[in-house]
């Protein structure tokens, strides 16, 4: 039986869904500001989450440019979600499992 959870407590990869797609839809404005950058188009490509007292996401997106990020999202109940951290430079092969070089990471 393959495991369900990592050793962070973050779940297996899940693909794009209506969950996802509206937690980058929701972040895009935040992300564009972030990067000084506009994308005509943002999608989730697959995420993790752990819940706890809220939800933690781990978030693989995936731009009009071809360009991969990985983001760290927070949402605490009954409020906004928040964007924690932000990697860009990321590939479609990169694991979400692997933790955020926090040297490099961008956190708001």
């Amino acid at each position: 039986m393959s495991k369900q959870y990592d050793e962070t407590g973050f779940s297996a990869p899940i693909g794009p869904d209506s969950t996802c797609s509206e937690l980058v839809g929701f972040l895009k404005p935040v992300i564009e500001e972030s990067v000084g950058k506009s994308y005509r188009w943002m999608k989730c490509a697959e995420y993790r989450k752990q819940d706890i007292y809220g939800t933690n996401y781990k978030i693989k997106v995936r731009t009009a440019d071809d360009e991969y990020m990985h983001l760290h999202v927070y949402k605490p109940p009954n409020r906004p979600a928040q964007l924690n951290y932000l990697e860009r430079n990321r590939t479609r092969e990169e694991s979400l499992g692997l933790p955020f070089d926090l040297t490099s990471i961008r956190n708001f």
